[in-house]
């Protein structure tokens, strides 16, 4: 169908994957809406273009074109080259990468879906650029990020962390990190990890560590990895960031899956107390990414959503239709690919149901 006028939407995905864990989404929701999904710098298969701190052989080799010069790591230079002269990778970054492209290749405002580490990007974005987000779905977003303090937040205790990130990383920094970094890389690791946090194990396959790994073979995956260990934490933290929505009347939709246990339930719930008017959604079984593990009910409710905010609030909340108390939970089972999923729903609250 043509969905040229249609609304937009930008999908951001956890730590550690990329735009192909919304495959799912791309396809279903592509069909109606103008979908995009971008990959967080030194993630998935958005990296540098080039070294942001070559060693001197390898500028030499450069200078006398060697073109097929051997790959190896890159950061290995004591100087950054002048275009990383403040390259961090930090949520800060990644906040503003998700500004420019939303400018230069969207073109306009969005709708915001975010899984893990983007639904907290997601989230910090919004609330400092309400004029480009249309409403924000939170899937399973990560209340917390990073543990370096903010030199802005924490001037003084910031002079306590001898480096925040910025490239190149130091020698001891690798050293600290070198041991772990070649242990979460492991095929065996990624896949058992993936495997605690699913809880619809049938979706973890090799397709999906290989799309995983892929990206820990690129030469600037370790020092990379390193800078975002050590880069310090946003201006403001998750929970201002929603009361923050919650001021500007930003639609947000909450779809948590129950199983998971690092953003346990309690965290949608919380979520969903610092904005009353949005609708909380908990799937079960589903664990950390419910877009992965439960990607029809996800599209579903996504797109009823959507639809709703369009309407300016005429249409009912999804599964929720005519009138609905707020302070009552509403159970629904539905079908996602032939298997059976649960579904918990907490209302909107009050006057604001006509506005989310």
């Amino acid at each position: 169908m043509d969905n040229t006028d249609a609304p937009a939407l930008l999908l951001l995905p956890g730590f550690g994957v990329g735009s192909f864990h919304y495959d799912q989404q791309l396809g279903d929701l592509g069909r109606e809406y103008r979908v995009w999904a971008m990959d967080f710098l030194v993630q998935g298969k958005s990296w540098p273009s080039h070294d942001p701190a070559p060693a001197e052989e390898v500028m030499e080799e450069v200078l006398e074109g060697q073109a097929n010069a051997k790959i190896r790591d890159w950061d290995l230079g004591k100087t950054p080259e002048s275009w990383a002269q403040e390259l961090v990778y930090s949520v800060d970054t990644w906040r503003d990468q998700v500004h420019a492209f939303i400018e230069k290749v969207i073109g306009g405002p969005v709708y915001i879906v975010g899984n893990s580490l983007g639904g907290y990007v997601g989230t910090y974005f919004a609330a400092t650029n309400r004029e480009l987000v249309k409403g924000i779905a939170l899937l399973n977003a990560t209340p917390f990020w990073a543990f370096t303090p903010n030199a802005r937040r924490y001037p003084l205790l910031s002079k306590l962390v001898p480096w925040g990130g910025l490239l190149p990383v130091p020698v001891i920094a690798k050293a600290i990190i070198r041991v772990w970094w070649d242990l979460l890389r492991n095929p065996t690791t990624v896949q058992k990890m993936i495997k605690l946090v699913y809880a619809d194990c049938s979706v973890v396959n090799d397709k999906l560590v290989g799309q995983m790994l892929e990206a820990t073979d690129h030469p600037a995956a370790f020092a990379a990895f390193t800078s975002i260990v050590f880069a310090p934490r946003a201006h403001t933290d998750f929970g201002q960031n929603l009361i923050s929505l919650k001021e500007t009347r930003t639609p947000m939709c909450l779809i948590y899956g129950k199983e998971d246990p690092w953003v346990v339930p309690f965290w949608g719930q919380r979520a969903k107390q610092r904005n009353p008017d949005a609708v909380y959604y908990e799937l079960s079984p589903a664990g950390h990414c419910p877009h992965h593990e439960a990607p029809e009910v996800v599209d579903t409710l996504v797109r009823k959503w959507v639809e709703r905010v369009q309407s300016q609030g005429a249409l009912s909340p999804p599964l929720l239709d005519g009138e609905v108390n707020h302070k009552q939970l509403y159970w629904f089972v539905v079908d996602n690919l032939g298997k059976r999923v649960s579904v918990r729903v907490k209302a909107t609250q009050g006057f604001w149901s006509n506005l989310i």
